[in-house]
């Protein structure tokens, strides 16, 4: 068995690498901001989102864009309406 002094040399050695309550406070403290960013973040981008599909929406033109999506019904949409075909 060891010597009480060699228990004690060994729990002197590690003492340095413990966390102390202070510390675990502190990584607490950090980790508690950081989730709170995160969620903000999370919600901005979603506001923007949200954001950016009105503005899709609501602008001359925005609604058949978003609706039909490529490049040829478009060209096919303004062709009906130059014809008569659609109504504005």
């Amino acid at each position: 068995m060891a010597s009480m002094e060699e228990r004690m040399v060994s729990v002197e050695a590690t003492l340095p690498h413990l966390a102390t309550k202070a510390d675990v406070a502190n990584l607490k403290a950090d980790i508690k901001d950081l989730e709170v960013r995160l969620t903000r973040f999370i919600y901005a981008v979603g506001v923007g989102i949200l954001i950016s599909i009105g503005l899709g929406c609501f602008r001359p033109g925005g609604a058949d864009v978003m609706l039909l999506g490529n490049h040829r019904q478009r060209i096919w949409l303004a062709a009906a309406r130059a014809s008569n075909h659609i109504s504005k």
